[in-house]
Protein backbone atom coordinates (compact mmCIF):
# COMPACT_ATOMS: atom_id res chain seq x y z
CA UNK A 1 0.00 0.00 0.00
CA UNK A 2 1.26 3.09 -0.87
CA UNK A 3 2.36 5.88 1.60
CA UNK A 4 -0.40 8.07 0.86
CA UNK A 5 -3.01 5.30 1.58
CA UNK A 6 -0.73 4.55 4.77
CA UNK A 7 -2.03 8.01 5.75
CA UNK A 8 -5.61 7.87 4.52
CA UNK A 9 -6.21 4.66 6.61
CA UNK A 10 -4.87 6.37 9.68
CA UNK A 11 -6.93 9.70 8.93
CA UNK A 12 -10.05 6.71 8.14
CA UNK A 13 -10.55 8.81 4.36
CA UNK A 14 -11.40 6.93 1.32
CA UNK A 15 -8.88 4.79 -0.25
CA UNK A 16 -7.91 5.16 -3.90
CA UNK A 17 -6.63 1.99 -5.52
CA UNK A 18 -4.84 1.68 -8.63
CA UNK A 19 -7.82 -0.16 -10.45
CA UNK A 20 -10.11 2.47 -10.10
CA UNK A 21 -12.30 1.50 -7.11
CA UNK A 22 -12.26 3.41 -3.87
CA UNK A 23 -12.74 1.17 -0.49
CA UNK A 24 -14.87 3.63 2.18
CA UNK A 25 -13.73 3.68 5.58
CA UNK A 26 -16.85 4.54 7.33
CA UNK A 27 -17.02 5.24 11.04
CA UNK A 28 -18.08 2.54 13.08
CA UNK A 29 -21.89 4.05 14.01
CA UNK A 30 -22.24 4.56 10.03
CA UNK A 31 -22.14 1.16 9.94
CA UNK A 32 -24.48 0.04 12.25
CA UNK A 33 -26.67 2.24 11.32
CA UNK A 34 -26.52 0.66 7.53
CA UNK A 35 -26.24 -2.76 8.46
CA UNK A 36 -25.43 -5.08 11.44
CA UNK A 37 -21.50 -5.15 11.66
CA UNK A 38 -21.33 -8.69 11.38
CA UNK A 39 -23.28 -8.39 7.83
CA UNK A 40 -20.24 -5.68 7.37
CA UNK A 41 -17.51 -8.31 8.52
CA UNK A 42 -18.91 -11.00 6.52
CA UNK A 43 -18.90 -8.95 3.13
CA UNK A 44 -15.14 -7.89 4.22
CA UNK A 45 -14.18 -11.36 5.25
CA UNK A 46 -15.77 -13.21 2.12
CA UNK A 47 -13.59 -10.19 -0.02
CA UNK A 48 -10.57 -11.98 1.52
CA UNK A 49 -10.50 -15.20 1.21
CA UNK A 50 -7.84 -18.01 -0.44
CA UNK A 51 -9.23 -20.42 -2.18
CA UNK A 52 -6.87 -22.89 -0.64
CA UNK A 53 -8.98 -22.17 2.61
CA UNK A 54 -11.49 -23.89 1.43
CA UNK A 55 -9.93 -27.18 -0.26
CA UNK A 56 -11.96 -29.60 1.80
CA UNK A 57 -15.07 -28.51 1.06
CA UNK A 58 -14.30 -28.06 -3.07
CA UNK A 59 -13.06 -31.43 -3.45
CA UNK A 60 -16.37 -32.64 -0.93
CA UNK A 61 -17.80 -31.67 -3.74
CA UNK A 62 -15.81 -32.62 -6.57
CA UNK A 63 -14.45 -29.47 -7.46
CA UNK A 64 -10.50 -28.52 -7.84
CA UNK A 65 -9.37 -25.69 -5.53
CA UNK A 66 -6.84 -25.24 -7.90
CA UNK A 67 -9.94 -23.82 -10.54
CA UNK A 68 -11.31 -21.68 -8.37
CA UNK A 69 -9.70 -18.01 -7.85
CA UNK A 70 -11.16 -15.47 -4.93
CA UNK A 71 -14.22 -13.95 -6.84
CA UNK A 72 -15.24 -17.58 -7.08
CA UNK A 73 -14.77 -17.90 -3.56
CA UNK A 74 -16.00 -14.74 -2.83
CA UNK A 75 -19.81 -15.71 -4.94
CA UNK A 76 -19.82 -19.09 -2.83
CA UNK A 77 -19.86 -17.81 0.55
CA UNK A 78 -22.32 -15.17 -0.43
CA UNK A 79 -24.55 -17.57 -2.54
CA UNK A 80 -27.58 -17.10 0.01
CA UNK A 81 -27.71 -13.42 -0.59
CA UNK A 82 -26.59 -13.07 -4.16
CA UNK A 83 -29.74 -11.31 -5.17
CA UNK A 84 -29.09 -8.50 -2.58
CA UNK A 85 -25.60 -8.62 -2.58
CA UNK A 86 -24.57 -5.44 -4.88
CA UNK A 87 -26.61 -3.35 -2.16
CA UNK A 88 -23.90 -4.32 0.49
CA UNK A 89 -21.06 -3.88 -2.05
CA UNK A 90 -22.44 -0.27 -2.78
CA UNK A 91 -21.34 0.31 0.60
CA UNK A 92 -17.77 -0.99 0.91
CA UNK A 93 -17.08 0.93 -2.31
CA UNK A 94 -17.58 4.57 -2.98
CA UNK A 95 -17.75 7.08 -5.90
CA UNK A 96 -16.31 10.49 -5.84
CA UNK A 97 -18.38 12.85 -7.88
CA UNK A 98 -16.47 15.36 -9.87
CA UNK A 99 -19.82 17.70 -10.09
CA UNK A 100 -20.35 17.93 -7.11
CA UNK A 101 -16.67 17.07 -5.14
CA UNK A 102 -17.86 14.71 -2.95
CA UNK A 103 -17.93 10.93 -2.49
CA UNK A 104 -20.76 8.50 -2.87
CA UNK A 105 -21.91 5.21 -2.43
CA UNK A 106 -21.77 3.05 -4.86
CA UNK A 107 -24.68 1.43 -7.30
CA UNK A 108 -23.38 -1.98 -8.75
CA UNK A 109 -25.82 -4.14 -10.30
CA UNK A 110 -25.08 -7.89 -11.44
CA UNK A 111 -24.61 -9.03 -14.49
CA UNK A 112 -24.03 -12.45 -15.56
CA UNK A 113 -20.87 -12.38 -18.12
CA UNK A 114 -19.40 -15.97 -19.40
CA UNK A 115 -22.21 -17.80 -17.11
CA UNK A 116 -20.88 -16.21 -13.87
CA UNK A 117 -22.23 -13.19 -12.36
CA UNK A 118 -19.97 -9.56 -11.95
CA UNK A 119 -21.16 -6.56 -10.39
CA UNK A 120 -21.08 -3.46 -12.31
CA UNK A 121 -21.09 0.21 -11.65
CA UNK A 122 -24.03 2.43 -12.81
CA UNK A 123 -21.82 4.95 -11.90
CA UNK A 124 -18.35 4.32 -13.53
CA UNK A 125 -17.08 2.12 -15.70
CA UNK A 126 -15.70 -0.46 -12.85
CA UNK A 127 -16.71 -3.63 -12.72
CA UNK A 128 -16.17 -6.40 -9.42
CA UNK A 129 -14.37 -9.67 -10.91
CA UNK A 130 -11.87 -12.08 -10.61
CA UNK A 131 -9.46 -9.59 -11.82
CA UNK A 132 -10.34 -6.66 -9.80
CA UNK A 133 -11.04 -8.38 -6.26
CA UNK A 134 -7.20 -9.09 -5.91
CA UNK A 135 -6.06 -5.67 -5.42
CA UNK A 136 -9.26 -5.16 -3.47
CA UNK A 137 -8.57 -7.90 -0.89
CA UNK A 138 -4.57 -7.04 -0.55
CA UNK A 139 -6.18 -3.57 0.51
CA UNK A 140 -9.26 -4.56 2.90
CA UNK A 141 -6.72 -7.23 4.88
CA UNK A 142 -3.72 -4.08 5.54
CA UNK A 143 -7.38 -2.18 7.09
CA UNK A 144 -8.42 -4.88 8.95
CA UNK A 145 -4.78 -6.76 10.20
CA UNK A 146 -5.33 -10.10 7.94
CA UNK A 147 -2.74 -12.34 8.15
CA UNK A 148 -2.34 -14.38 4.75
CA UNK A 149 -3.81 -17.92 5.94
CA UNK A 150 -1.08 -20.65 5.81
CA UNK A 151 -1.64 -23.04 3.38
CA UNK A 152 -1.21 -26.54 5.01
CA UNK A 153 -0.39 -29.42 2.79
CA UNK A 154 -1.14 -33.00 4.43
CA UNK A 155 1.82 -35.65 3.28
CA UNK A 156 -0.60 -38.33 3.52
CA UNK A 157 -4.24 -39.34 4.25
CA UNK A 158 -4.24 -39.82 7.62
CA UNK A 159 -2.66 -36.57 8.10
CA UNK A 160 -5.17 -35.39 5.86
CA UNK A 161 -7.93 -36.03 8.08
CA UNK A 162 -6.43 -34.58 10.83
CA UNK A 163 -6.28 -30.79 9.08
CA UNK A 164 -9.83 -31.99 7.91
CA UNK A 165 -10.77 -32.29 11.34
CA UNK A 166 -8.52 -29.49 12.89
CA UNK A 167 -10.75 -27.20 10.03
CA UNK A 168 -13.77 -28.15 11.23
CA UNK A 169 -13.04 -28.23 15.04
CA UNK A 170 -11.97 -24.54 14.54
CA UNK A 171 -14.93 -23.15 12.40
CA UNK A 172 -17.19 -24.27 15.80
CA UNK A 173 -15.12 -22.62 18.10
CA UNK A 174 -16.22 -19.05 18.79
CA UNK A 175 -13.53 -16.54 18.33
CA UNK A 176 -11.36 -15.33 21.46
CA UNK A 177 -12.33 -11.55 21.05
CA UNK A 178 -14.57 -9.69 18.45
CA UNK A 179 -14.53 -5.92 17.66
CA UNK A 180 -17.13 -5.21 20.68
CA UNK A 181 -14.28 -7.00 22.71
CA UNK A 182 -11.60 -4.49 21.22
CA UNK A 183 -13.66 -1.66 21.93
CA UNK A 184 -14.37 -2.69 25.40
CA UNK A 185 -10.78 -2.94 26.17
CA UNK A 186 -10.12 0.65 24.23
CA UNK A 187 -12.66 2.06 26.50
CA UNK A 188 -10.95 0.38 29.70
CA UNK A 189 -7.59 0.68 28.92
CA UNK A 190 -5.36 2.60 31.58
CA UNK A 191 -5.53 6.31 30.23
CA UNK A 192 -7.80 5.97 27.72
CA UNK A 193 -9.74 8.98 26.17
CA UNK A 194 -12.12 7.04 24.98
CA UNK A 195 -15.56 6.14 26.32
CA UNK A 196 -18.62 4.73 24.62
CA UNK A 197 -20.03 7.92 23.51
CA UNK A 198 -16.56 8.42 21.42
CA UNK A 199 -14.90 5.46 20.38
CA UNK A 200 -18.14 4.86 17.50
CA UNK A 201 -16.89 7.46 15.90
CA UNK A 202 -13.47 5.56 14.74
CA UNK A 203 -13.44 3.39 12.06
CA UNK A 204 -12.93 -0.07 12.12
CA UNK A 205 -9.16 0.25 10.94
CA UNK A 206 -8.46 2.63 13.67
CA UNK A 207 -10.07 0.97 16.46
CA UNK A 208 -8.04 -2.34 15.39
CA UNK A 209 -4.92 -0.20 14.96
CA UNK A 210 -5.24 1.02 18.40
CA UNK A 211 -5.67 -2.40 20.11
CA UNK A 212 -2.68 -3.77 18.07
CA UNK A 213 -0.48 -0.68 19.08
CA UNK A 214 -1.41 -0.89 23.00
CA UNK A 215 -1.19 -4.91 22.60
CA UNK A 216 2.85 -3.97 21.51
CA UNK A 217 3.55 -1.40 24.12
CA UNK A 218 2.22 -3.45 27.05
CA UNK A 219 4.50 -6.67 25.67
CA UNK A 220 7.48 -4.06 25.46
CA UNK A 221 6.88 -3.10 28.93
CA UNK A 222 6.29 -6.51 30.70
CA UNK A 223 9.94 -7.19 28.55
CA UNK A 224 11.30 -3.84 29.92
CA UNK A 225 9.52 -4.73 33.53
CA UNK A 226 11.16 -8.17 33.25
CA UNK A 227 14.74 -7.01 32.05
CA UNK A 228 14.70 -4.45 35.25
CA UNK A 229 13.58 -7.11 37.48
CA UNK A 230 16.19 -9.68 36.98
CA UNK A 231 14.00 -12.29 35.33
CA UNK A 232 14.90 -11.67 32.02
CA UNK A 233 18.83 -12.31 31.10
CA UNK A 234 19.81 -9.33 29.60
CA UNK A 235 22.64 -11.36 27.54
CA UNK A 236 21.46 -10.48 23.61
CA UNK A 237 18.70 -8.58 24.77
CA UNK A 238 19.35 -5.85 22.28
CA UNK A 239 17.73 -7.75 19.54
CA UNK A 240 14.51 -8.94 21.62
CA UNK A 241 14.50 -5.19 22.59
CA UNK A 242 14.23 -3.74 18.70
CA UNK A 243 11.91 -6.58 17.99
CA UNK A 244 9.25 -5.76 20.43
CA UNK A 245 10.21 -2.05 20.15
CA UNK A 246 6.47 -0.87 20.55
CA UNK A 247 7.31 2.44 17.82
CA UNK A 248 7.55 -1.03 15.40
CA UNK A 249 4.95 -1.25 12.41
Amino acid sequence: MSDNNDYRLIKGLPIHLKNGFIVAQHKFSTIEEYMTYDEYEKIIYSLTRFPYEFKFDLEDAGIDYMTKNTFDIFLMLNSDILDVLHRKLNFIFLYYNEQNKKYELENFVPKVKNNTYVFESLKSDLELNTITINEIKKTLMDMFFMAIPQERKPANEMAKELVRRDIELKRKQSPKYDIYSIIDSLVWSSGSKYNYDTIFDLTPHQIYRGYNRIDKIKNFDYLMSGVYSGMIDVKNIEQRINKNNWINK
